[in-house]
C-alpha cells in the first residue's frame, strides 16, 4: 500500500512523536510511505520563522519514507469560530507546488490511506478521492485550540472511513462526538524495547551529577515548576540530583542558578535517550497543574520509554491511568515528594519489576500490526 500521514512534527526534529514512528514502520514493512509535514505560509516565507527551516530542508528520501511539506499562499488558522473551516481548507489547496504535485512527486502513487492527525485535514482526500481517510486523534484539541476547534473536529471524524485514538480518555470523548463508537479503534502508545535491553556507558555530562538522578525527558514548558523544586529538595536530602533533557526554558534555566542539584543538559537526539534513561533513577512526570484539561486524554510516550528503562515513576495524575492502571506514584501535594521517594527507595527493586511488567508486552510493532489489520479491512 501507499500510505500518507500527516502531522507537523517536522521530521528533522528530535522529537520522535508517534506518527513519525508509524512512518518508520510501515516503511520497514514494506509500504510506501509520504511523511507530510505542516505547511508554511508567506509570512514564515519572509520573516523565517515557524515551520520554515522545515520547508526550507525540501522534500527528499529519508529512512525509505518520503518527507515533504508546501508552501500555501492562506495560512492555516483555527483560532476563528465563523472561518476557520474555509481557512485551513484553502490552506491545504492553494500551496506553491500544489500538495497533490509534491505528494505524487514521491513515485508511489496516489496514497491508498491518508492518516493524519490534524483537525481540519480530512480535506486531503479531497486531493485523493479514492483514497481511505484515517483521522489519528492524538489529544484533547479543543484543550489546546479552543472550543471552536470542535465544529472542525467532528467534520474530521464523520468523513473519515476510520478513527484510531491512543487510549480510553479520546474514545470516549471522540465517540461523545460522534454518538457511535462503530468506527473507532484504540491503538494505545507503545515502545521499543530494544535499545534498553542494551548497555551504554554513562554519558559524559552525566559522569559528574551525583547521584541517584531523578530525570524528566521532554518539552520542559509542561513541567510542574512546584513539584520540580519539592522533588529536588527531597533528591537533595538524599545527596541526589534532578536532571532534566528538553528544549531550553528561560525559567528553567534561572532554577538552575539557584538549585545547584538541577542540571538542564538541552535536548538530545532519540537514540541517546536510553543512555540517560539507563543511568539514571527515578522517572518524572510532574505535569504542570494550571490547565488540567491538556491532560485529559493525553497517554504520554514517557510513561513506556521510562517503564522500559525500569525506573520508578513520580507522576501527577492522568485520566488515562484509570483504566491503564500504571504502577506509578502520585504527586498530589507539594509534601508528597519526600514520602513517594522513600516509598521508591525503600523497595525499589519491587517498583523496577512492576514498571517493567507494565511495559514489556507494548510493543510499536504490535501497535502497528493492529493499525494495519484495520487498514486491510478497509
Amino acid at each position: 500500500m501507499t500510505i500518507l500521514f500527516h502531522r507537523p512534527t517536522p521530521w528533522s526534529s528530535d522529537i520522535s512523536c508517534s506518527t513519525k514512528i508509524y512512518s518508520k514502520l510501515f516503511a520497514k514493512s514494506g509500504h510506501s510511505v509520504i511523511y507530510l509535514q505542516s505547511t508554511i505560509n508567506l509570512f514564515h516565507l519572509i520573516t523565517r520563522r515557524g515551520y520554515f527551516k522545515t520547508w526550507k530542508e525540501g522534500s527528499r528520501l529519508v529512512d525509505d519514507v518520503w518527507v515533504t511539506c508546501g508552501l500555501s499562499l492562506i495560512p492555516y488558522y483555527d483560532k476563528s469560530k465563523y472561518l476557520s473551516r474555509t481557512l485551513i481548507r484553502l490552506s491545504y489547496k492553494l500551496t506553491v507546488p500544489l500538495l497533490r504535485k509534491s505528494i505524487l512527486r514521491a513515485g508511489f502513487g496516489e496514497p491508498d490511506i491518508i492518516w493524519t492527525t490534524v483537525p481540519g485535514s480530512h480535506v486531503l482526500k479531497e486531493l485523493f478521492p479514492k483514497s481511505r481517510l484515517i483521522f489519528h486523534c492524538i489529544d484533547n484539541y479543543s484543550a489546546y485550540r479552543g472550543d471552536q476547534i470542535v465544529r472542525i473536529e467532528k467534520e474530521d471524524y464523520f468523513r473519515a472511513d476510520h478513527i484510531f485514538v491512543i487510549g480510553k480518555v479520546l474514545e470516549k470523548r471522540v465517540s461523545a462526538l460522534m454518538g457511535s463508537t462503530n468506527k473507532i479503534t484504540n491503538l494505545g502508545q507503545g515502545v521499543n524495547l530494544a535499545p534498553y535491553l542494551e548497555q551504554y556507558p554513562v554519558p559524559e555530562d552525566l559522569k559528574n551529577i551525583p547521584l541517584p538522578i531523578a530525570i524528566w525527558v521532554g518539552l520542559l514548558k509542561k513541567i510542574d515548576v512546584e513539584y520540580l523544586l519539592e522533588i529536588a529538595l527531597a533528591m537533595k536530602k538524599r545527596n541526589g540530583s534532578v536532571v532534566l533533557l528538553g528544549p531550553t526554558v528561560n525559567a528553567i534555566v534561572d532554577l538552575t542558578k539557584k538549585y545547584e542539584n538541577i542540571f538542564l543538559l538541552g535536548s538530545k537526539p532519540t537514540d541517546l535517550i536510553p543512555s540517560y534513561l539507563k543511568h539514571s533513577d527515578i522517572g518524572l512526570m510532574p505535569y504542570n497543574r494550571s490547565n488540567q484539561e491538556i491532560y485529559k486524554g493525553q497517554n504520554p510516550l514517557k510513561l513506556y520509554e521510562y517503564a522500559a528503562a525500569k525506573l520508578p515513576i513520580i507522576s501527577t495524575w492522568n485520566d488515562e491511568y484509570e483504566s491503564l492502571n500504571p504502577p506509578v506514584l502520585i504527586i498530589n501535594d507539594t509534601g508528597d515528594a519526600e514520602i513517594l521517594l522513600s516509598r521508591v527507595f525503600g523497595n525499589y527493586e519491587k517498583w523496577t519489576e512492576q514498571v517493567f511488567d507494565f511495559v514489556k508486552d507494548r510493543s510499536w510493532e504490535s501497535c502497528q500490526r493492529a493499525a494495519e489489520k484495520v487498514i486491510r479491512n478497509l
